[in-house]
């Protein structure tokens, strides 16, 4: 019973830090898509 318990608490969280990646590299695309416009309208 302990082990199952345990187990769900170590996906959630293994969940939970990849949809934190997942929303870091996001921005930092987004970021990088708009430096990227920025670039082209002053060339």
């Amino acid at each position: 019973m302990l082990q199952g318990i345990f187990e769900r608490i170590i996906a959630s969280d293994l969940d939970r830090q990849t949809a934190k990646f997942s929303i870091r590299i996001a921005r930092m695309n987004r970021f990088a898509a708009l430096r990227t416009t920025d670039i082209v309208c002053d060339g």
